[in-house]
């Protein structure tokens, strides 16, 4: 018994020997892979590459960027003269029956992850040659800095259509003065009936944080996905958070009173604005009669159609689709090299939205085409 005993305590030394071995190798495999992704190119958080510091903004793009082959071979990613994503600045004077368009937004407008023709709104002068559309798109923008950067440097290109578009967590961005803990950025307020800018000049550290980094390379560690595995686990089937609506009001005023300056300055050139919902992968996978948006559109949205601005939600056209030829419109996790890429449209995708978008607004597209 005592030497059956004691090779039993043999083995078990042996194989704990072994696991303590396997744990070793893959936690020094881990830390080398992690070296590479922190100092590495895709340890970088996009906008560390063709994004700028600005005071009135937070950042903005550079203009004049040209990065051949920034998101793959042959992907590659140009900004104008005036920083909008492309290579082609807008004309001064636009032939007769020709439309301009400008898309504003935040990252699903701008297109991580896809070439400068691929994005939505590059995809609809391909399926309309009438229109000059115009990518104002940038990564990490809220609704707020979407709106201070057309009234900036868009609204004088006077577009025949502004399509401001946005996703549900553009609103939540609204609230705070900083981006991801580390980037500066304006917010807006309504105070006695008037929109007025606060948090300007933006605050400013190094452009590119360190902390961001280390953030997102935290969650490519095997303990962050078991520990995300559980907590998905416990949270399955739990109803969303509750929102305090008296925290909602403040960004639900400034929202529609974006809206209405927005809706404002289309009518002083004879244009028309349309608000835009571009639905994530989780507003795709929603019930076909569920509102979009997990927390801010549903408040929003139907204050802003009772308020008579055009809305588009595209949301219905995705959830028609079936479940494979949902998540073949995003890009899913490590298919794009930089961090929060994954979630965003791929070519399919934008090329989808694009579609969708053409059909919702045809007409408008005609009336502003016979206008000119």
């Amino acid at each position: 018994m005592l030497a059956m005993a004691q090779r039993l305590i043999g083995v078990g030394l042996a194989v704990a020997a072994a696991l303590v071995a396997v744990a070793l190798v893959e936690g020094l495999a881990s830390l080398a892979i992690l070296a590479g992704l922190f100092f590495g190119p895709s340890g970088h958080v996009a906008l560390d590459r063709f994004a700028r510091y600005d005071p009135e903004l937070g950042w903005a793009s550079i203009p004049g960027i040209s990065l051949p082959d920034f998101y793959g071979p042959g992907v590659g990613f140009h900004t104008n003269a005036h920083g909008f994503r492309g290579r082609v600045d807008p004309v001064a004077a636009l032939p007769p029956g020709k439309v301009r368009v400008v898309c504003s937004g935040d990252s699903f407008t701008l297109g991580p992850g896809v070439g400068d023709d691929d994005t939505w709104c590059a995809q609809l002068a391909a399926l309309d040659p009438r229109l000059e559309t115009i990518n104002m798109g940038q990564g990490g923008y809220g609704a707020d800095q979407a709106f201070l950067w057309y009234r900036r440097d868009g609204a004088g290109l006077a577009p025949a259509v502004h399509l401001f578009a946005f996703i549900d967590g553009d609103f939540e961005r609204m609230r705070s003065g900083r981006f991801l803990g580390d980037y500066g950025k304006p917010t807006l307020a309504v105070r006695d009936g008037a929109l007025v800018v606060e948090h300007v000049p933006a605050w400013r550290r190094p452009f590119w944080m360190p902390t961001v980094r280390v953030r997102e390379i935290v969650k490519r560690t095997k303990t962050y996905e078991l520990v995300e595995r559980i907590g998905r686990r416990l949270s399955a089937g739990m109803p969303p958070p509750a929102v305090d609506p008296a925290a909602q009001a403040p960004v639900i005023d400034a929202a529609l009173a974006v809206f209405a300056a927005l809706q404002e300055t289309a009518a002083q050139t004879g244009g028309a604005l349309v608000l835009v919902y571009l639905p994530t992968l989780f507003d795709c996978r929603l019930p076909a009669a569920a509102p979009s948006g997990l927390v801010w559109w549903p408040a929003i949205g139907p204050r802003a159609a009772t308020a008579g601005f055009r809305v588009v939600d595209l949301s219905p056209a995705c959830r028609r689709l079936p479940a494979a030829e949902q998540e073949a419109l995003f890009f899913p996790e490590g298919a794009v090299r930089f961090y929060a890429a994954a979630g965003h449209y791929t070519v399919a995708g934008h090329r989808f939205m694009a579609a969708a978008l053409q059909r919702e607004l045809a007409s408008v597209f005609d009336g502003a085409a016979a206008a000119r």
